[in-house]
């Protein structure tokens, strides 16, 4: 068995700093939803009508004593979540920023609670309750920018039959990254309702959210382009007038 050289432990440190901060981001997205039910469960918290509701939820409503078992877990997961966005680095420049923009979106939505429920009085100010919300459909739309425009770089290392099926999912992915939080935005601010169905379309972004990385993963597995750039064997292909409107999107701040 040939050993490993020490530059080749460095390149393996590499690659599995980059496929943890991938599966960080698959668990963030897998156990929040279900890690606020298992509070709330805990605590005979009824079912809330958002996640971010649990940053207010506490058992029985009309206690003088407002403990909030699951505001650390809420905040916590969700300020984690958007650290990784972060510090992970795109593989184009506008890859980068869309995530960039993503982790700050989701900071900010854990720092900045949702508007207090009715039965929470004097639980804080709703001055900046509305940046809640702007910041969770920033974060989608940036996901789902990524999604659908900053795929092009790594699908090329692929023969073309897998590059169209991988395409394809990243595309219903994005769709999905669009149109559930858009349901959220119906329900709470056009229908006004405020129930569980609101939770289980968060929970199904969420999921789709987490499918997205545990995809990038495996299509990165596929490939073998990290231990290609890795190794300075990566070859990025120049725009050039036969470039489609994606190709020439995913690299807009190159």
């Amino acid at each position: 068995m040939t050993p490993i050289t020490p530059e080749q432990k460095l390149q393996n440190r590499i690659f599995a700093t980059y496929f943890w901060v991938r599966r960080g981001l698959v668990l963030v997205g897998l156990t929040l939803p279900l890690i606020l039910l298992g509070i709330g469960w805990w605590n005979q918290i009824h079912l809330q009508g958002s996640m971010s509701a649990y940053y207010f939820a506490f058992n029985p409503p009309d206690s003088p004593l407002r403990v909030f078992p699951a505001r650390a877990v809420f905040v916590g997961i969700t300020f984690a979540g958007g650290i990784l966005f972060i510090f992970y680095r795109g593989f184009s420049n506008t890859e980068n920023w869309a995530l960039n923009v993503a982790g700050f979106a989701a900071v900010v939505a854990a720092l900045v609670p949702m508007e207090t429920p009715a039965y929470c009085t004097n639980c804080g100010s709703n001055t900046f309750s509305i940046v809640h919300e702007v910041a969770g459909i920033v974060l989608f739309l940036c996901l789902a920018f990524v999604a659908w425009f900053c795929t092009e770089e790594t699908l090329t290392k692929l023969p073309e039959p897998e590059r169209q099926r991988f395409r394809l999912a990243y595309d219903v992915l994005a769709i999905l990254l669009i149109l559930l939080p858009a349901a959220v935005v119906v329900m709470a601010y056009i229908l006004g309702r405020s129930d569980n169905r609101i939770f289980y379309a968060e929970w199904a972004a969420m999921w789709t959210f987490a499918a997205y990385w545990g995809l990038k993963t495996f299509e990165l597995s596929r490939s073998n382009l990290e231990e290609a750039a890795l190794k300075g064997e990566m070859k990025i292909l120049p725009l050039n007038k036969n470039s489609s409107r994606r190709e020439r999107l995913s690299r807009l701040l190159d």
